[in-house]
């Protein structure tokens, strides 16, 4: 990941090297600072396979735009944006009110111009070609804009958020192949969510187990609460898994003992009782963990404990 922000260049040249670092790896596009001497911001973007980039920005008030003189650079991918807070575009000769969340798709071959108040956002560089291929129809238009609201914006959002936050080590051939498709959808068809489709079931499941792996130590973690925030409903869900030759329950709780055995292993943990590890990893009754613990690794919770401590006494 690479990244830049104003404290680390000298006052005068901060413009100059915001621009030059946009332009090198994210847009080519020119910006006009509200308050010059006020002027605040931080980009990082990461190249990962199949052409993306993603990067996160934040700015203070400002002004930016895509040129007609500015076209002859030859660029012409497309630029996925995500902005936390309200602001101003115009493309093609139309004005647009975008809001917080909603997902923008600009073709770079397109002047545009856009007024941003002091924001945060998420930016995917995507390649042409690949996005034309699955979605023909994205090159009819300059730019495309899907409400927060709408059925795909969600997914594409929140799996756009998955990729930024992928270790620097981690592959990332599928899960960019993933976000292709989930953009090609969005642009193809709204769909028919309760009928699972290739890249784009896998791409939704992968954001699914994220989310559970987040919210593992709530005890009130349920099948209904995860389908409505992720927009879908629990048979939705239950289909994902069902294709992997699972269930969410079943899922659920093989993640849970996963955190429990590496927590009762973990020599900086000795001190921490068994119940209190149980209750950590999202069970909320200890008797059934330790039936369900000893059924997935073929020991109680006690011995797998005492196991540690005797390798830490060595």
């Amino acid at each position: 990941m690479q990244s830049i922000s104003t404290g680390d260049v000298p006052f005068r040249q901060r413009m100059a090297y915001l621009h030059d670092f946009v332009s090198s790896r994210i847009a080519g596009l020119r910006f006009e600072p509200r308050d010059v001497a006020s002027f605040d911001y931080f980009l990082a973007a990461r190249r990962i396979e199949n052409g993306i980039v993603v990067s996160s920005t934040r700015y203070s008030a400002v002004k930016g735009a895509r040129r007609p003189d500015m076209l002859a650079d030859g660029r012409g991918n497309y630029v996925l944006s995500i902005h936390d807070t309200d602001y101003e575009l115009a493309i093609d000769g139309r004005q647009w009110s975008v809001g917080a969340g909603d997902v923008v798709l600009i073709d770079e071959s397109s002047p545009y111009e856009f007024r941003l108040p002091g924001t945060g956002s998420l930016i995917l560089a995507l390649d042409r070609k690949r996005l034309e291929d699955l979605a023909p129809r994205i090159a009819s238009k300059p730019a495309w804009h899907f409400e927060r609201a709408s059925p795909m914006a969600p997914l594409v959002s929140g799996y756009a958020d998955l990729l930024r936050g992928l270790p620097e080590s981690a592959p990332t051939a599928v899960a960019s192949e993933h976000m292709y498709r989930l953009v090609g959808e969005l642009v193809g068809t709204q769909g028919d969510v309760e009928r699972p489709r290739g890249g784009l079931s896998r791409a939704r499941l992968e954001l699914i187990k994220a989310d559970i792996d987040r919210r593992l130590s709530d005890p009130d973690l349920d099948l209904e609460t995860l389908a409505r925030r992720h927009g879908v409903t629990p048979r939705y869900v239950q289909l994902l898994f069902s294709g992997e030759g699972t269930s969410f329950s079943d899922h659920v709780r093989e993640k849970r003992l996963e955190r429990a055995w590496f927590d009762l292993r973990d020599e900086t943990r000795l001190d921490a009782s068994i119940a209190t590890i149980a209750f950590e990893a999202g069970f909320g009754d200890l008797s059934s963990f330790n039936r369900a613990f000893r059924k997935r690794y073929g020991a109680t919770p006690r011995d797998v404990r005492a196991d540690a401590m005797r390798r830490t006494d060595r």
